[in-house]
């Protein structure tokens, strides 16, 4: 899910796509610290703290925090970059396969490893949690059972193959017990998007093979095929991502002139899709894709996040001027660390952030002092952690995994 560094044209050009990552890795980031001390700004429970929360769960100011629609752009992204990685490699696609894997299995296995260390000697105070704020929703996650054989099955199998209950591939494929483990028990809850992540890599993989190797005709087949099976669901993300980079990259070879007219009307179409309620027309959409495909949509909600998910992405790549702010430097640097700080985050503050929480409620500190202390602790925490994971595991694996291919200058 991270960019290397943009040292090549092809990498230059898709530097923006860096700093969107970066931007939507924080909204992840404060949307669970939002859960955790505001759950009603978050949406996540009716409990209200104070005032402001109604301002933010009732307004577009809910995208600054909106972790949803920020997974969906991190798929539409992969899709693209994926794409231009795929169609560029003269790599065997078992080869291709297997470097995908690893390249997300091994800072996942890392990732594990910190949050179980972090939980064996940091357990969470749910009970005081409860008490203090008046919301179960952190009481749903870390409840990962310290046994050998539970630990190795969530780094090996459910956090990228299998996934989750309600969030893999194979619900209603496979029984949910015992075959399918709940996010709940998971060392790392947001490591369900890595499952999401490698099989709508696959996806992806399989168009670029299509488009290599078939004609017109036949991709198109085999298009119509996998959006059958992709449906409303999220997968179909990375299937928009694909077609995206196609058209832009056709854009570039004639030198088209980027239209940037449409870009604010489409990001703010984006924005308010993705925060208001879900509209009428969603479930009636929802409704006529199910009939017509085999995945589908969580919620016509979801639905609703993906499209404009969709719209923003769209605006974004349609304008010079936004790729180029959001190709600067401090933002490309906040890309980079992206994947670290998703990964490391949420454990960081379920069993720090939500300590220091505590104990400044116990120093009868104001309660939303208390909360931005504890965002602002965290998020330094994460982010020194994430300096180091990012140099000594991320950008390791980046490496290990690219032995398996052989990129080549050629672009077809």
């Amino acid at each position: 899910m991270s960019l290397s560094p943009a040292s090549t044209p092809a990498a230059t050009r898709l530097a923006f796509l860096e700093g969107m990552r970066g931007l939507a890795a924080m909204q992840v980031l404060l949307l669970h610290y939002c859960a955790m001390v505001l759950p009603y700004a978050a949406r996540v429970d009716d409990v209200r703290h104070v005032d402001a929360e109604n301002w933010i769960a009732a307004t577009p100011l809910f995208f600054l925090i909106n972790g949803h629609v920020a997974v969906q752009l991190f798929f539409l992204i992969s899709g693209t970059v994926l794409a231009a990685s795929f169609l560029r490699s003269d790599a065997p696609v078992p080869a291709q396969i297997l470097k995908r894997f690893l390249r997300l299995l091994l800072p996942a296995l890392a990732a594990i490893g910190f949050a179980v260390a972090l939980l064996h000697w940091l357990p969470m105070d749910r009970a005081g949690l409860v008490e203090l704020v008046k919301s179960d929703w952190t009481t749903r996650y870390m409840n990962t059972p310290l046994q050998l054989a539970a630990v190795a099955r969530d780094s090996l199998l459910d956090s990228i193959l299998l996934g989750y209950q309600d969030v893999s591939l194979f619900d209603g494929i496979l029984a949910k017990e015992p075959w399918l483990s709940s996010i709940g028990s998971a060392a790392v809850p947001p490591l369900w998007t890595l499952h999401v992540e490698f099989w709508g890599s696959m996806l992806v993989l399989a168009l670029a093979t299509a488009y290599r190797r078939l004609g017109s005709r036949g991709f198109g087949v085999v298009l119509a095929l996998v959006l059958v099976l992709t449906g409303s669901s999220a997968y179909t993300l990375f299937v928009v991502g694909f077609l995206l980079h196609l058209f832009w990259r056709q854009r570039l070879r004639v030198k088209t002139a980027s239209p940037s007219l449409l870009t604010v009307p489409l990001i703010m179409a984006g924005v308010l899709l993705a925060t208001m309620p879900a509209l009428s027309v969603m479930n009636a959409l929802l409704g006529l894709m199910d009939k017509l495909s085999v995945l589908r949509a969580q919620s016509a909600t979801m639905l609703q996040s993906q499209i404009g998910a969709v719209l923003i992405f769209i605006g974004v790549i349609s304008s010079t001027r936004v790729r180029q702010y959001l190709s600067v430097p401090p933002l490309t640097w906040l890309g980079q660390l992206s994947f670290s700080i998703y990964l490391l985050h949420f454990a960081v503050m379920a069993l720090i952030g939500s300590r220091i929480l505590l104990a400044l409620a116990d120093q009868g500190i104001g309660y939303l002092w208390a909360g931005s202390i504890s965002l602002f602790a965290g998020t330094v925490i994460t982010f020194l952690l994430a300096l180091g994971f990012e140099r000594f595991i991320d950008r390791p694996a980046i490496a290990l995994a690219a032995r398996f291919s052989t990129p080549t200058a050629k672009v077809p």
